[in-house]
């Protein structure tokens, strides 16, 4: 009592001010309620921490320890203190592995990574500097209860984990981060083939969002050879049917524009930032950014291609008159 009343001197002080009492009064309000809230978490915390500490011819009572931090878990959660909340889940999580339930600790550690979660998007909402400590305390809870579940054969709980872990990193705009996770969800998905299917096309879309176009096509191929291996068919036909058919109808679309989109990437590269600048120093010369290696009916491969070479539409080809400068600084014609 004493504590508390030494901790509220600075509210009554400050709500003496004629000068913005209101705002000064609030501002210390919070402040102390803050501090006196988070005091008395750590006090609590360590009372029930200290009851699990062994004693001399004394068991310590870990199921009770569980449920108080449990309980204490609620209680902080209704005061929107996220993370300590999650500790507190995470202790719990302890407590249920000692007594060797695995379902009470996956559970634990599932609510402590979602708490660990909520925090980090309050923060970035916030626009608050830090460092991801909250996001990487998540992806570790996580990452236990995963396995978790894995250790008690529940492939699909772990599945539907993973998903919700790769679905929470799309949204924080991480696809590249996001697509191992659904790609494990896919894998853990192997008895349900639709399931699996979406996971994929999920893993694509963070592909295509990371500009890796090859990788995506090499999904949607395995898709549609999975639909046509696994899938529902037809006694007569080889023909899958129902969603099986709506998936291969998507990827046959999605496969077609990816490989529109590649060939114009390649016909058409962008050029590179030294070729751009080589370009501007010799204007008779025509510089493109291969991406990659040339093939049996493609340009050469290089960064740079004589305008002879080169038509206006950048295929091989004489199409168009390049003006040609010559030594006293007449502009002549020359056939490319």
């Amino acid at each position: 009592m004493r504590q508390k009343s030494r901790d509220y001197k600075p509210v009554t002080a400050a709500r003496t001010r004629t000068s913005g009492i209101d705002l000064v009064w609030t501002v210390v309000c919070c402040h102390s309620l803050i501090m006196a809230a988070e005091g008395d978490f750590l006090t609590r915390y360590r009372a029930v921490s200290n009851k699990l500490k062994k004693r001399f011819l004394r068991k310590p009572n870990v199921a009770e320890a569980s449920e108080q931090f449990g309980q204490l878990a609620k209680e902080l959660k209704q005061q929107d203190c996220l993370q300590y909340a999650a500790f507190c889940n995470l202790a719990m999580a302890r407590c249920e592995q000692t007594l060797f339930n695995a379902p009470g600790e996956a559970l634990a550690l599932t609510d402590a990574a979602r708490l660990f979660l909520s925090s980090e998007k309050e923060n970035r909402a916030l626009q608050a500097p830090g460092f991801d400590e909250h996001l990487q305390a998540a992806l570790n809870c996580y990452s236990f209860a995963i396995k978790v579940y894995i250790e008690m054969n529940q492939p699909i709980m772990a599945a539907s984990l993973s998903l919700e872990l790769g679905n929470a990193l799309k949204e924080m705009n991480r696809p590249g981060e996001a697509v191992v996770h659904y790609q494990r969800a896919a894998e853990l998905q192997t008895q349900n083939p639709v399931e699996a299917l979406l996971s994929m096309g999920e893993m694509a879309t963070c592909k295509i969002l990371t500009r890796d176009y090859d990788g995506a096509l090499t999904v949607f191929t395995e898709m549609q050879l999975i639909c046509q291996e696994r899938g529902l068919q037809l006694p007569t036909t080889n023909a899958p049917v129902g969603a099986f058919l709506d998936l291969v109808a998507k990827c046959e679309i999605s496969r077609v524009l990816l490989l529109m989109f590649l060939e114009t990437l390649f016909i058409h590269p962008a050029p590179s930032p030294e070729a751009a600048a080589r370009a501007r120093s010799d204007p008779r010369e025509v510089r493109l950014g291969v991406l990659r290696p040339a093939q049996p009916g493609h340009l050469p491969a290089g960064d740079c291609l004589p305008a002879a070479a080169v038509s206006g539409d950048g295929l091989p080809g004489k199409r168009h008159r390049i003006p040609e400068v010559s030594s006293n600084g007449a502009v002549a014609l020359s056939l490319s």
